[in-house]
């Protein structure tokens, strides 16, 4: 690797950047194609069945992309899924060199290097940067376990309250942490509550072009935990679901009269095995994994976060500490469920980055569980 290709890749990183939130259920990926030490090409994925970004980039540099070099951020796919594969139009453009930051995991699309090599095309590996790892990391927790990538985030008081004795939680977060939320929400392609939250605010759980820098693409999915399918057919998230798609998670033999108007109202339901009276939540992220939802931003109350928590579900923590201070001793926490017996069973995380966000503190961390999974996608 030299300092050219790492100028390039990061070049490549920003353009996967850019599709973020808008090719669900496929990864953003980056492409630029170089000569003579010139970009002649470059792109990002598309939405779905549109052209992957290694086709956008060869459709820019046309001709003259024979002889050059190709850096793309996830090696090329080498299957016929809703596009043809990538490697045959890079062998077929007469590329000499495919520099790529990552393997792609998935079994039915990886393997696109080995082909290019016995093409004739020299490949190499150089790794992720943050930026790009930024980008593919739900995918690539996906397309390694099946399940989705889930980022639980909450904002708490300085005292650590999420909302007053009253119930009131309007705002804990300024502006900008909200802004944050709205494109996190664009980026995984899918939010969660549990139903509690939702007859308590009313939320749209939509992006709000306000919040957006990126006012065009698709509604993230709205997904709530409804275990007796309690959710209001008046409600903000069932009148919505013509902007927005719904679907809402309930225990298998709830009410079918329910299920019925729900589903009649445009409503996808999922009925998942009950464990402790809830759905069981291990069952419901392979459940969710299948239908290719690939991250997922969980914005419930405390016991949604604990079934999440204690089911290993939880592949990132992102907290908003504001500066104030509530008290009160029946405000809620973060978290709530039946909590852990001591510090020396609860779950560790480790904090990776702590930063303002307007008068609040952004602290991501990641469960210990995930620490080797992130840093090998780095």
């Amino acid at each position: 690797m030299t300092g050219d290709d790492e100028r390039w890749m990061a070049l490549a990183s920003r353009e996967a950047v850019r599709a973020l939130g808008t090719t669900h259920p496929n990864p953003a990926v980056g492409c630029v194609i170089v000569k003579g030490g010139v970009v002649i090409g470059k792109g990002h994925t598309a939405p779905p069945k549109g052209p992957h970004a290694e086709i956008v980039a060869l459709g820019y540099a046309a001709s003259s992309a024979h002889g050059a070099t190709m850096y793309v951020t996830l090696e090329p796919c080498n299957h016929h899924g809703a596009t043809p594969p990538c490697v045959r139009s890079i062998i077929h453009a007469g590329i000499k060199r495919v520099v790529i930051g990552v393997r792609d995991p998935n079994p039915v699309a990886g393997g696109g290097s080995r082909t290019l090599e016995e093409a004739g095309i020299e490949t190499e590996f150089i790794g992720l940067s943050e930026v790009a790892a930024y980008a593919l990391r739900p995918f690539l927790h996906w397309a390694e376990t099946r399940k989705p990538y889930i980022v639980w985030k909450y904002a708490m008081t300085l005292d650590g309250k999420t909302a007053s004795r009253t119930g009131e939680a309007r705002w804990i977060s300024g502006p900008r942490a909200r802004a944050w939320v709205h494109r996190m929400r664009r980026r995984l392609g899918a939010v969660m509550v549990g139903v509690g939250t939702a007859l308590a605010d009313d939320p749209q759980l939509t992006v709000r072009h306000a919040h957006s820098t990126r006012p065009e693409g698709p509604q993230p999915l709205r997904i709530v935990m409804d275990t007796e399918l309690r959710l209001p057919m008046e409600s903000a998230l069932v009148r919505g679901v013509r902007q927005a798609p719904l679907l809402v998670i309930c225990a298998e033999g709830a009410d079918p009269r329910r299920a019925d108007d729900l589903r009649s109202a445009g409503v996808d339901l999922l009925m998942v095995p009950q464990r402790d009276r809830r759905p069981d939540f291990a069952i419901l992220t392979s459940a969710l994994g299948e239908r290719g939802i690939t991250g997922i931003l969980l914005e419930g109350g405390g016991t949604l976060a604990f079934s999440a928590l204690e089911a290993g579900a939880v592949s990132e923590i992102a907290c908003f500490v504001s500066p104030k201070l509530l008290g009160g001793l029946g405000a809620p926490t973060p978290l709530s469920g039946a909590g852990y017996p001591s510090p020396e069973s609860a779950p560790r995380t480790r904090i990776v980055q702590a930063r303002r966000c307007g008068p609040d503190w952004l602290l991501r961390a990641v469960p210990e569980t995930e620490i080797n999974h992130v840093q090998r996608n780095h």
